[in-house]
């Protein structure tokens, strides 16, 4: 279970369903009104390649939604 949790930041090749619902978790609260100006003012950040790395495309959507209503 630890191998699991450490591994949760790193896009994995062929991952079990759980691990997809915990990375893609965890890449979304990067959304969040909370984290989203942490991020966002690091220099060079690239948004994109963070909705690129989700597993489910409606995550994905979900993401871009959230990016535009943050950048509004």
């Amino acid at each position: 279970m630890c191998g699991f949790i450490a591994k949760h930041h790193e896009r994995l090749e062929d991952p079990s369903d759980i691990f997809k619902i915990l990375f893609d978790s965890d890449r979304l609260v990067m959304f969040s009104k909370e984290e989203f100006n942490h991020y966002d003012k690091r220099p060079g950040f690239n948004w994109q390649s963070v909705i690129d790395s989700f597993y489910n495309e409606n995550m994905k959507v979900l993401a871009k939604n959230l990016l535009k209503e943050r950048k509004g």
